[in-house]
């Protein structure tokens, strides 16, 4: 209720190791069956002793002290108000979490669907149900999600066959199988790749081939007529040119005289050579630019040829690089260059390629070794309780510590403690999905005069807030023993009772508050609030702030609704109540600014009336009506 960030990671959860540690108190607490009352009582979660079973060391935490968390944020916010709220809070919590469910499709159904939020976050989960058929119904569930990798772990006495489709491609052989499948194809599309590689790389050579050879001629052609325009050219300078003798004794000449006599000399015939000359040189200048237009049609040519091979080869460079090329871009100009080296891969893919069918072929090369990998990807295991440890899917890690982040068990109620802690060591943390009140399986509701271990283990972490009696709402003050309570009607308000625990320590508690039949969830909160000082607050899923002007306003969108009644806590506090009787949710708390509260003083308030968090829930149940009785003599 805090305004910390939503988290289902609110530190490790405990390891099975911890359970090994005594501390002090402990043994005296489970044989009391309950907490101590010293002051140096254990407090954290879970207590330990060596000398005390799993159930044992569980029962002697105090639940009234045990660590705080944030409910985590879910995928999938539109769902009724309880059971959001037994979905986020069994996702937040960080040691036990228990869930009071019917038997059957209800806790299937809520184990799948808090397995896949738990994998949505980054955790692995073991789902362990009673039955087999249960365990393909839960992954039946999980299927449904493509993008959810999800395994079947089998006991021993189990055979694929057996399993339905689905399930039986979801073991460990199947995935195990598949991997080695994968990887003969992965093998194939590498070698494929690289073939035609070699083939674009061939086509790429005698493109550039043609290229090269068409440029030597053509450069050799140029260079040939270079050599024979420059001589034409001064052969026409030197035709084009008089005599030196000539030049100068007309350049003696001047004045008058010489421009008549220039005007009226006689002009010799062209020189024939020179004429030749001028045409050679127009000829071989003419023959140089058909060359040059040549050469550059071969360089185009080229380039669009190039172009049509790499568009032909697109996706090659993925191919190359997955071959082991760094940076083969075919269209860069390394091209040629990562043509080049794929003739020398083609020869190791083919080498992978044969030990890839050969692990495929070999029924030794089948097993979870050769699959680890694909093993390890698979973030939801479901299993029966035989399979825990006896599977490849449910084996620990190489380097120790349990294989998983958390463990969801379904019929919790029919577990004995020895199955329980079989099944707790293979994670960190602990879901049970139990009915508390139906008395079920081959163990009974009792072993060995005692409740079972799920019954225990509610009965101690499980807070009513609120509950019905008789009709009358109950809320629920502190811990009471119910023979054990003294009952007072409230002097000016007798329909409302006081309820007092009688602590021999300490003098009478106030433990319960009944109120009339029909009471509004509002009005008894708001009696609380204003006669008792008490704030019970319901909240259901994160909380997220919104700020205005004039207010602060905490709210849980989970448990919001179009209806609702707002009830004065405190001055400038109110809290927006959706629901009636024990089922009432928060639905937001509004602080007034101009009452002087800001963002942290709201904070500190939520905080300091926030509890140690709920280690219990329960789902709704559906409302059974009994048939109408006929009357006698009329059949239906």
């Amino acid at each position: 209720m805090t305004d910390r960030p939503a988290s289902p990671a609110a530190g490790p959860g405990p390891s099975w190791d911890q359970l090994e540690q005594p501390l002090p108190d402990a043994r005296r607490a489970a044989e009391t069956g309950g907490p101590t009352t010293s002051p140096d009582a254990p407090t954290p979660f879970p207590v330990t002793a060596t000398h005390l079973s799993p159930a044992d060391r569980l029962l002697a935490a105090d639940p009234g002290r045990l660590p705080g968390y944030d409910p985590a944020p879910l995928a999938d916010p539109d769902r009724p108000p309880a059971e959001y709220h037994a979905l986020s809070a069994a996702l937040g919590c960080p040691d036990l979490f228990l869930v009071d469910a019917d038997p059957g499709p209800d806790q299937l159904r809520f184990a799948a669907e808090l397995a896949a939020e738990a994998a949505r976050l980054g955790e692995r989960v073991l789902v362990v149900t009673p039955t087999p058929a249960d365990a393909d119904a839960v992954l039946a569930r999980l299927a449904e999600d493509p993008a959810l990798p999800a395994g079947r772990a089998l006991a021993r006495h189990e055979h694929p066959d057996r399993l339905p489709a689905a399930s039986a491609a979801r073991t460990a052989r199947a995935l195990g199988d598949g991997a080695l499948a994968a990887e003969v194809a992965a093998c194939e599309a590498r070698l494929a790749a690289l073939r035609a590689a070699v083939e674009f790389a061939d086509r790429l050579r005698t493109l550039a081939d043609a290229r090269t050879a068409a440029l030597a001629r053509l450069d050799a052609e140029a260079q040939k007529l270079a050599a024979e325009l420059e001589a034409r050219r001064k052969e026409r300078t030197a035709a084009s040119d008089p005599p030196a003798g000539v030049r100068q004794a007309d350049g003696k000449k001047s004045g008058v005289l010489g421009l008549f006599k220039g005007l009226f000399a006689h002009k010799p015939p062209a020189d024939p050579g020179l004429k030749a000359a001028e045409e050679a040189v127009v000829r071989l200048e003419a023959e140089a630019a058909r060359l040059a237009a040549e050469r550059s049609q071969v360089e185009e040519n080229y380039r669009a040829g190039r172009e049509l091979l790499v568009r032909e080869a697109a996706g090659l460079a993925d191919a190359l690089r997955a071959a082991g090329l760094d940076d083969p871009d075919p269209f860069s100009e390394s091209a040629e260059r990562a043509a080049a080296a794929v003739p020398g891969l083609v020869e190791r893919a083919e080498a992978d390629l044969a030990a890839a069918r050969r692990r495929a072929a070999d029924p030794g090369g089948r097993g979870p070794e050769s699959a680890r990998e694909a093993l390890a990807r698979v973030r939801v295991v479901v299993a029966t309780l035989d399979a825990v440890g006896a599977d490849p899917l449910t084996a620990p890690p190489a380097g120790g510590g349990p294989a998983f982040a958390r463990l969801v068990l379904t019929d919790a109620d029919r577990l004995n403690e020895p199955e329980f802690a079989h099944a707790a060591r293979a994670a960190a943390r602990w879901v049970l999905v139990g009915s508390v009140t139906a008395p079920r399986g081959r163990r009974g509701p009792h072993r060995f005069g005692r409740p079972a271990l799920f019954r225990r283990l509610w009965w101690h972490l499980h807070r009513e807030a609120w509950r019905t009696e008789a009709g009358r709402l109950v809320a629920a003050l502190a811990d009471a023993d119910s023979d054990r309570i003294l009952r007072e009607p409230l002097a000016d308000r007798p329909e409302i009772e006081l309820r007092f625990a009688l602590d021999p320590a300490g003098g009478p508690v106030l433990a319960e508050v009944a109120f009339p039949p029909t009471t509004p969830a509002a009005e008894a909160k708001a009696f609380l609030a204003r006669e008792l000082g008490e704030v019970r607050l319901s909240p259901c899923g994160p909380v997220h702030w919104h700020e205005a002007a004039d207010r602060l306003t905490a709210c849980w969108p989970a448990a919001d609704g179009p209806a609702g009644d707002w009830v004065e806590l405190a001055p400038g506090v109110r809290e927006k109540v959706v629901g009636t009787g024990p089922d009432c949710r928060t639905a937001a708390v509004a602080f007034d600014r101009t009452a002087g509260w800001d963002r942290e003083s709201a904070a500190r308030w939520l905080a300091d009336r926030d509890g140690p968090g709920p280690r219990t829930a329960a789902l709704p149940r559906p409302v059974v009506v009994a048939p109408a009785r006929q009357p006698a003599g009329v059949s239906g």
